[in-house]
């Protein structure tokens, strides 16, 4: 076939990659080595009938360069390297992902298909699964940040809902009680809001509009039972590979917004801000076996539900996400450095500037003023 008039206005030469690899402290020789071990794609090479050949190097090689040397410098481990290029969207050779994934899935599928005869197995004088689970002081890195926020019974009752969840029996919460101000609460969602320190996320509010995650639980919960009902993991690790791509986008980029939206908040906010601070500190921390789950469920949802947003979606949200970020970096900067705003972008004005468009409007014009103030000479 002959491809010497195909057009590659997309693809980067070889002057851009040499100078790629100057900017990243990558030599020739690494840049062949990365190849031959499957970390950037192959390159082609076109023959000219005067001036030998060219290479041509896909789109976004640059790119993978910069990210493969800013991993190394993290972990000078290859397979480290080949796993996290996948996760950020790069192409790589499939050892470095799909093997672990497959391994992940009937890890979880056996794991998943123990627990309901483990759960029914209790008599009416023995301690439930989920009770011994809480005695026997079992922890993880996602356990052990939710462990000290519990009281008495508060663990067994999260480990419930999560074990029922994993079998695919969860249908809702315990009913809910009276508490002594007469409010109706299930003291498993209270458990549950408590445990992932998400009770901020229904007090929170911007111009009235809360996250109310707390109030999202229990359908999630269902939806995930659902779609572990309906699907084993091991299907969606062994199927279309597109559809694995697609479930780790969106996960990489739902976890994207949430650190952001976090990240802008917490310090204004608190350190509760929103209820989102587990979940940024799992899109930080990036704990290799959760995401791996996150991926292969939520594939599973895609199967199992038309409700989820699409990945377009999620993607401009994480896009949004990350603008109000650098916006709030800003105000935060300026606060700390800027004496015209010393007072107008302390978080307790900024808190009450977004109570409502009103209060809103007002604290705008007030930043006007400041940032038009002059300060006298001398």
């Amino acid at each position: 076939m002959d491809t010497t008039n195909q057009d590659r206005s997309g693809w980067e030469t070889q002057e851009q990659v040499d100078a790629c690899l100057a900017d990243n402290d990558v030599s020739p020789e690494q840049n062949t080595r990365w190849r031959r071990d499957g970390l950037l794609s192959d390159v082609e090479q076109v023959p000219s009938a005067y001036y030998g050949s060219a290479v041509f190097y896909p789109a976004g090689t640059c790119a993978q360069i910069a990210a493969a040397a800013r991993l190394f410098r993290e972990k000078n481990r290859i397979n480290y390297v080949g796993r996290m290029l996948w996760w950020e969207g790069f192409p790589v050779d499939e050892r470095y992902w799909k093997p672990d994934l497959i391994s992940l899935a009937g890890w979880a599928d056996r794991v998943c298909g123990w627990i309901a005869p483990l759960m029914d197995r209790e008599g009416d004088n023995q301690r439930t699964l989920p009770e011994r689970l809480s005695d026997a002081g079992h922890s993880d890195i996602i356990l052990s940040r939710v462990r000290p926020r519990l009281e008495g019974n508060e663990l067994a009752s999260v480990l419930r809902v999560a074990l029922d969840t994993a079998s695919g029996c969860f249908t809702r919460f315990e009913e809910p009680e009276r508490d002594s101000k007469g409010r109706e609460r299930s003291f498993d969602e209270t458990a549950i809001v408590r445990g992932l320190d998400l009770a901020a996320s229904g007090t929170h509010s911007i111009f009235g509009h809360r996250l109310r995650l707390k109030e999202e639980i229990e359908g999630a919960l269902k939806a995930a039972a659902r779609a572990i009902r309906t699907t084993s993991f091991s299907d969606v690790a062994t199927g279309r590979e597109e559809i694995i791509f697609a479930a780790r986008n969106d996960v990489r980029n739902a976890l994207r917004m949430e650190l952001a939206l976090y990240e802008a908040c917490e310090w204004v906010y608190g350190r509760q801000a929103f209820g989102l601070r587990l979940v940024a500190w799992i899109a930080k921390k990036r704990p290799t076996t959760m995401i791996g789950i996150m991926i292969l469920g939520f594939a599973q949802l895609r199967r199992a539900s038309n409700q989820l947003l699409s990945s377009e979606e999620i993607a401009a949200l994480a896009d949004t996400a990350e603008a109000a970020q650098r916006d709030s970096q800003q105000l935060q900067s300026l606060w700390k450095s800027d004496k015209r705003f010393r007072h107008i972008f302390a978080p307790k004005r900024i808190r009450a500037a977004f109570r409502d468009r009103p209060s809103y409007d007002r604290w705008i014009r007030e930043v006007g003023l400041a940032a038009s103030y002059t300060a006298p000479e001398g």
